[in-house]
């Protein structure tokens, strides 16, 4: 593995770069070299120019097909559904994890419905967007781990959710049409975030961000 940044976050992909911050400062790396860019640009690249509304750097972000977009906040327990420029359409009221706790990671597999991950209560879901109806899910029991512990973030990549489960120091993988559960990496630290781009591997661990 390569080191991109010891204390990068916000990470998402565009164009086959990588964007992250470090709080105050905003940064791509498109596996060559490792630009600082501004906020404006960051945000810009994050949800679409054509947005105006939507000014919240460190949101989880996931964009529909039909150019639509959903945010949250780990701090928050709802979810918005917004128009591509930025204003908010509805607030999702029935997909949330049994305590209601904050979603760190979405996802929308390529059927178009939607996972989400809920640390705390070791819980990762699979909703319809359109009725809200949860189709699949696994959590803890009375807030303690079973299956996972403490996975940080969802990933959908073909006929696959990858979870970053944090507190097992591994990445697993959930197929979409039978719900399958198989490891996919063990690792050295916790993991908290992870996905491909441009054929390659992004991690965020207790260490840093890096890529292989």
């Amino acid at each position: 593995m390569e080191l991109i940044s010891k204390d990068g976050y916000g990470i998402f992909e565009r164009e086959n770069s990588v964007f992250y911050s470090t709080g105050e400062n905003f940064y791509e790396y498109n596996f060559i070299e490792i630009t600082e860019i501004t906020k404006e640009y960051y945000l810009e690249k994050k949800y679409g120019k054509e947005n105006q509304f939507w000014k919240q750097p460190f949101d989880e972000f996931i964009k529909l097909k039909n150019e639509n977009f959903i945010t949250t906040f780990y701090q928050e327990d709802e979810m918005r559904l917004h128009k591509k420029n930025g204003e908010i359409v509805k607030k999702f009221e029935k997909i949330r994890s049994p305590h209601r706790m904050g979603i760190y990671g979405m996802a929308i597999d390529k059927n178009e419905n939607l996972w989400i991950a809920v640390p705390v209560e070791h819980f990762v879901g699979k909703f319809n967007i359109e009725t809200e109806r949860e189709i699949f899910s696994i959590s803890g029991k009375e807030l303690e781990p079973t299956i996972f512990d403490h996975p940080e973030y969802v990933t959908a990549i073909n006929d696959f959710i990858y979870v970053s489960d944090m507190g097992n120091r591994r990445i697993v993988k959930i197929n979409i049409h039978n719900h399958k559960i198989t490891d996919y990496k063990k690792l050295n630290e916790r993991i908290y975030y992870f996905n491909q781009v441009n054929g390659k591997n992004i991690y965020q661990l207790e260490s840093g961000i890096y890529f292989e």
